[in-house]
């Protein structure tokens, strides 16, 4: 009964026949002292006077009873489940040795287990086909059984009669009770073998013992145990003189029903959902966790799983562990809400479809570290404290106040020095002059500022497709113009030339109108790009006017007829001395530019703009560099800072 397989009772047919043969030897003996003493042992002789209790016939009946249960019921069935059972064991040989094949080449097993497989396989052809034939020995055995105890009487009566002088009646006294006890003594373990070997072939589940399934199986429902103790309780009304056994019975399946429904209230209080979305316990959860984890890993060690290892995130986060409760909603953490709006206001004022971002934690991170990559390639890095807020000076603090009590630190977008305080801490700082911002807030500028920055390198050739077929649907022919005049390659560098100096591609009808009217003369992407900005000048100036006036950092004529003249395949071959001076001064007009309140831009000769911002761009990423053509003749251009080699004079 405790057996879950069969093959671990593999010697159970040899032990069959031993035990048989054993038994018959024993059965022989007995027949033998019956018909020559007329006494078989007081084992024989008690057990056949209890069951007679002195009516023969009785006792012959009951002896006849077990021989039918042994050899119809319990016999016949056995042999037919093991005929069965073997032809089926060896009708499917083929087909689990075909399994055992397929997991072996697939990897998902090793030659040893493979082994194993097939001689466990074997094992169990060899065990049921002996099985039926072990049920032959059961069947013998009974109907043998039956032959010795009708030889007994035979002929134990004309013993007694011819050799011990017995009466007839004396004589049919004797051997019968003796032929009963001995029969009896041989029925009950030739019915117990019987029984084993129904047991061990009718075996269903190999996981579990058969005492633990027949538990499981029968007495699981607790409104199966329920019915019963109200079948019970009616029984004990409805059958005379039986109340309280029946009622005993009642009541104790009752309570045992009532502990179940108990049992089973306090489970489902704990039950957690498990990804297929059934209810399970917790150990239940766990245990699909780690098959699927199991799974998992077999996956990405299969062909296929080494292949997805190649696809490459667009765009993604790595965050250290203590950012993770940044991205639950649950422990207000709003990151993920944050990327969203970002994309979208990146789409607004750059036109720019950026991707999804992954975000993921990553534990070889510092726990508040956090890295921004672009393709795998890491672009931007930063650290966030979780549990704390960055209060940043963006100039509107006294230098002579109060120093705050945190961490000091540097704010990575614009480079700006904080200092992380704590909650308690927050409206002493902003009543300081300090912009206090939350860490969600702080990694989200971050990403802004960087998707700004690498946004031409951000922009695909499969996001340059979807743009112009979405401009097809309004007009087809400027899409069609294009794409005779220029490759898909060719259009994409000129919006990533745009891009790069923060040139919104939202209007992208207009920029391939442009690009349309100047590809016929030159192809090559920045003269393009060039050309693209004379046309969409006034939307490029718009965003710099203050007060409907452009005020920028402009060069003096004879400064740039200078840098005109040093122009050479768009790069400025000028004196170091002279660059030197440039940027220097030109850094002094951008923070007092800045102090009035006006962006940073420099107005110059369309000649020079591209090779101004080839030297400048290192420098100052901040500053907008503007050609004359790319002014509207509507619109007011104030030089506010005139700059010279040696000095910057305000004008």
């Amino acid at each position: 009964m405790y057996t879950k397989d069969p093959l671990e009772f593999s010697t159970f047919p040899t032990v069959l026949l031993l035990v048989t043969l054993g038994r018959l030897a024993l059965e022989i003996s007995a027949t033998r002292s019956i018909l020559l003493n007329g006494h078989a042992g007081n084992v024989i002789h008690a057990i056949g006077e209890f069951v007679v209790g002195g009516n023969y016939v009785v006792g012959i009946i009951v002896f006849i009873i077990l021989f039918v249960i042994n050899f119809i019921v319990v016999t016949q069935g056995a042999g037919r489940v093991s005929e069965v059972a073997a032809r089926f064991a060896l009708d499917s040989m083929p087909g689990k040795q075909l399994a055992v094949d397929a997991d072996l080449n697939a990897g998902l097993i090793d030659e040893a287990t493979a082994k194993k497989r097939r001689r466990d396989i074997a094992r169990e052809a060899d065990f049921y086909a002996t099985m039926d034939g072990g049920s032959k020995f059961v069947k013998g055995d009974a109907i043998a059984s039956i032959i010795i105890a009708f030889i007994n009487i035979a002929a134990g009566f004309i013993i007694g009669m011819l050799q011990l002088q017995l009466s007839a009646g004396e004589s049919a006294q004797l051997f019968t009770l003796l032929t009963i006890g001995e029969g009896l003594v041989s029925q009950i373990p030739a019915l117990i073998i019987s029984v084993a070997t129904g047991i061990i072939v009718t075996r269903a589940d190999p996981d579990v013992s058969l005492a633990s399934d027949i538990g499981l199986q029968l007495f699981n429902n607790k409104e199966v145990i329920a019915v019963a103790a109200a079948t019970m309780m009616i029984l004990s009304i409805g059958v005379r003189g039986a109340f309280l056994p029946f009622f005993l019975v009642a009541g104790g399946l009752a309570y045992w029903a009532y502990q179940k429904y108990q049992a089973d209230a306090v489970e489902k209080a704990t039950l957690v959902a498990a990804p297929d979305g059934r209810m399970v316990s917790p150990d239940e959860l766990n245990e699909i966790k780690a098959k699927e984890k199991q799974k998992q890993k077999t996956q990405d060690n299969s062909p296929d799983g080494v292949i997805k290892l190649l696809k490459i995130d667009q765009m993604e986060i790595e965050i250290g562990y203590k950012l993770i409760g940044l991205l639950d909603p649950e422990k207000g953490g709003d990151l993920m809400d944050r990327i969203g709006q970002i994309r979208r206001q990146i789409m607004v004022e750059l036109g720019l479809p950026v991707p999804a971002i992954r975000v993921h934690d990553n534990l070889q991170l510092g726990a508040n570290d956090y890295i921004i990559k672009l393709r795998g390639a890491p672009i931007a890095k930063g650290i966030v404290k979780a549990d704390s807020f960055l209060a940043v000076n963006t100039g509107l603090v006294d230098p002579g106040s109060k120093i705050l009590d945190g961490e000091k630190t540097t704010e990575p977008s614009y480079g700006l020095p904080a200092v992380w305080i704590r909650d308690r801490d927050r409206a002493e700082a902003e009543a300081l002059g300090y912009t206090v911002a939350t860490p969600s807030s702080v990694l989200a500028t971050h990403l802004t500022e960087t998707i700004r920055k690498y946004a031409g390198e951000i922009l695909s050739r499969q996001d340059l497709v979807r743009m112009l077929d979405r401009v097809k649907e309004y007009n087809q022919n400027i899409v069609d113009e294009i794409n005779s005049l220029m490759s898909t390659g060719e259009q994409l560098a000129v919006l990533q030339n745009l891009l790069k100096e923060q040139i919104s591609i939202r209007d992208l009808n207009s920029i391939l109108e442009q690009c349309a009217n100047f590809a016929r003369i030159n192809k090559e992407s920045e003269f393009l790009a060039e050309r693209v900005r004379e046309g969409i000048g006034r939307q490029i100036c718009s965003s710099f006017v203050v007060e409907r006036k452009l005020n920028a950092i402009t060069f003096h004529p004879s400064v740039e007829q200078e840098l005109i003249s040093a122009l050479h395949v768009d790069r400025l071959a000028l004196d170091p001395a002279k660059i030197k001076a440039v940027i220097e001064k030109l850094s002094s007009a951008i923070d007092e530019l800045s102090n009035q309140g006006y962006p940073p831009v420099l107005l110059c000769n369309n000649k020079i703009r591209l090779a101004l911002r080839k030297l400048l761009e290192r420098n100052y990423p901040q500053l907008s560099i503007i050609s004359y053509n790319e002014v509207p003749t509507d619109m007011d251009a104030v030089s506010a800072y005139m700059l010279r080699f040696d000095t910057a004079e305000a004008v």
